[in-house]
Formats: C-alpha cells, structure tokens, sequence
C-alpha cells in the first residue's frame, strides 16, 4: 500500500473534521436548531472518536491491516453519504458518530501502516534528528 493513499485518506478525513466549524451557521439554519445545538455535532464526533478509536483498535488488533483500513474507509465513506441524506438532525449526529468510527479506526492504523512500509533511509533521512555527539575525552 503506497503511502500517498494513506496520506490522501488522513487528508480527507483532518479536512472533513475541520470543515465543519465553518458550516455550523448554514448547518443549523437548515435544520432550524440553534448555532450552539448545531455545535453539538462537533463534540458528539470528537468524544465517538476518542471513546472508539481505542476500543475498535484493540477489537480488531488481529485483523490485517488492509481490511482495517478498507473497513475503517467504507465506514468513514458511508457516513458521509448518510450525512448528504440525513434529513433531520438525529440521522445527522449518528452520520458524524459514524464518521469518527471509522475516523478513529483509520488514523491510527494508516500512521502504523505508513511507518512500516517507510524506509529508514528515505526521503525524509536528511531532516531526522539525532543527538548531538558527545565532546571526546582527551
């Protein structure tokens, strides 16, 4: 698994966790709750993410990793399109949960998977750190 996919998969999924902020205002107008309510769909996805992610990862802790990530991707996916149906604000707070779900799953899997396939002498070996060396004892 190359590591631009999974770098593409951390991309829409740190955007999608973002953008959200910004739609609030249009997001509550359109259900006709208020702003803060609407808010509620930002912390429901955060507390689903930090609750799953570590109970998902040790659930499926025996499972390769290809299917984690498939599995992760299509829950992640499928929220969203339950997100561009949910007519009410329910379907939408369960379509965030989803989201996070597979979110959770991903992030942490896609980071272990790209340090693994990564070479040690990459294209990032000219900006490691190493310590200093240590003053030679005359």
């Amino acid at each position: 698994m190359s590591v631009f996919w999974l770098a593409v998969a951390a991309f829409a999924i740190g955007t999608e966790a973002f953008v959200i902020a910004g739609l609030l205002p249009t997001i509550a107008a359109d259900l006709q709750i208020s702003v803060p309510a609407a808010g509620q769909l930002v912390s429901v996805y955060a507390l689903t993410y930090a609750v799953g992610s570590p109970i998902l990862a040790v659930t499926l802790n025996n499972i390769d990793r290809r299917t984690v990530l498939t599995l992760a991707l299509s829950a992640f996916i499928a929220g969203n399109l339950l997100a561009v149906a949910a007519s009410g604000f329910a379907l939408l707070m369960a379509s965030r949960m989803l989201m996070a779900l597979g979110a959770g799953l991903c992030m942490p899997t896609a980071l272990g998977v790209s340090v693994a396939v990564s070479s040690p002498n990459g294209a990032a070996a000219p900006w490691r750190w190493s310590p200093p060396a240590s003053p030679s004892q005359p």
